[in-house]
């Protein structure tokens, strides 16, 4: 189905830019069209509000051809690059929402509590998933929320190796040492959840989550931004996947 809508709406509009094409050149070319118009005219002896009738419907022709053109692209261009007021579990919602195909899925975050059961509860399949959360064995006293990161680890494990309903082919894993001032979840080149931290010392998780924004894509800016931390969250699982962090069962 979705494939069925964006052939639809890439037809309707080349359709309407072919009517924006037709309609230049009949403005363009407009006293010679009149003088053949008239030779047609006295040549087959056709009245003269016959005539009009005819080139009123190739008019009406081509403005249905723009309306269909410009409308497609005031969706694109009236469409905000981000969304906000979301929580990280309904931003993820809106995206899934809209796709059932997810060629390639980065996640940067500390354990992904919130994000997986998100991908668990739709019909998705993700042909790659890089995964990078943090390393809570480099802090004393925080191992239970090792213990939580490497349980959300089995989560998205499951949901490859689940024969009867697989939703990721290929999952790649790394840690992250140190405190993270963000998160992130990049879908493909199209949308993107990005939220930040604040540090507290009352708060058992060392930083707690602001709510996100939701990027989209299709937007000049959207794209933009996708790009920019596309090309950060790669360098990043780079390094840490060849360079784990040091942790406190590390032996010396």
């Amino acid at each position: 189905m979705e494939t069925l809508n964006s052939f639809i709406s890439t037809a309707l509009k080349w359709a309407g830019a072919a009517g924006f094409f037709l309609l230049a050149i009949v403005l363009l070319f407009w006293p010679l069209i009149e003088g053949i118009g008239q030779l047609y005219r006295e040549s087959f002896r056709i009245s003269r509000a016959r005539l009009h009738e005819a080139f009123l419907s190739i008019a009406m022709a081509l403005s249905g051809g723009l309306i269909i053109y410009f409308d497609g692209r005031l969706d694109t261009i009236l469409r905000k690059p981000i969304v906000t007021n979301l929580t990280i579990p309904r931003a993820i919602d809106r995206i899934l929402e809209s796709t059932s195909h997810i060629g390639y899925l980065r996640i940067y975050a500390l354990t992904s509590q919130a994000i997986a059961p998100s991908f668990g509860g739709h019909q998705i399949g993700i042909d790659r998933l890089d995964l990078l959360l943090m390393e809570f064995n480099s802090f004393p006293g925080k191992e239970k929320f090792a213990e939580r990161v490497d349980w959300n680890i089995s989560e998205w494990t499951q949901m490859k190796d689940n024969r009867d309903n697989r939703k990721v082919k290929q999952l790649n894993v790394a840690k992250y040492g140190g405190l993270p001032d963000s998160y992130v979840v990049i879908v493909d080149t199209r949308y993107m959840v990005l939220g930040s931290f604040y540090p507290d010392e009352q708060a058992d998780l060392v930083v707690v989550p602001r709510q996100p924004v939701l990027v989209d894509g299709s937007t000049e800016d959207g794209a933009q931004m996708i790009e920019a931390w596309l090309t950060t969250f790669d360098k990043q699982f780079s390094y840490w996947k060849k360079n784990p962090p040091r942790t406190q069962l590390t032996p010396n």
